[in-house]
């Protein structure tokens, strides 16, 4: 992986627990938790349902400058 670590930025259902499978199929570490486990994780999804998130995507941009930041999102109406 070309990347130091791969975070998912975005609120549940929207397509997280996918993009956790395909991240394990590919052979990838990957964690879907409510808390992460940073450092023995390669990919980190958020799990949650509330508005908000508890991580500071800028303080682990800095810690781990080499690092993918995904954003997921989902259309109102749908949701």
């Amino acid at each position: 992986m070309k990347y130091n670590k791969v975070f998912q930025i975005g609120l549940g259902k929207t397509g997280t627990r996918s993009m956790n499978q395909m991240f394990l199929d590919l052979g990838l570490n990957s964690q879907h938790a409510k808390k992460w486990d940073i450092a023995n994780y390669q990919c980190l999804l958020e799990s949650h349902t509330g508005i908000g998130c508890k991580y500071d995507f800028t303080k682990l941009y800095a810690r781990y400058p080499n690092s993918l930041f995904i954003l997921t999102t989902r259309n109102l109406h749908s949701w």
